[in-house]
């Protein structure tokens, strides 16, 4: 029942929990984290991704790469970040470099 309820947040987001569990152990205290989501939407799911990472990743900056509640893109967020979490997807960013990818999704680390 306990491994049923903690995976329910994230029934929806199949993967995601562990993506990101991964992605909080292999970044260090006070990491600002970009989190790049497959929905163009902030209530088409990047909020809710957005919101759920902040729980998974205690101790390190959540960046958001849309506009906060809306669905506008953020992309010069990307400045802010020392890695970009990309589940179910991964981009080419300019300056960052592919720290590991899983099944899930791709953590990358900036290069400069």
């Amino acid at each position: 029942m306990r491994a049923m309820l903690t995976e329910l947040p994230y029934r929806k987001l199949t993967g995601f929990r562990r993506f990101l569990l991964e992605v909080d152990r292999t970044t260090p205290r006070g990491a600002r984290i970009a989190i790049c989501l497959p929905f163009a939407a902030w209530e088409g799911g990047y909020g809710y991704g957005y919101h759920r990472a902040s729980f998974l990743l205690p101790g390190k900056q959540v960046v958001p790469l849309l506009r906060l509640g809306a669905d506008v893109p953020a992309p010069g967020n990307v400045a802010l970040a020392d890695f970009v979490a990309c589940w179910h997807q991964a981009p080419r960013i300019d300056g960052f470099e592919v720290l590991w990818r899983s099944g899930d999704g791709v953590l990358m680390k900036r290069t400069r």
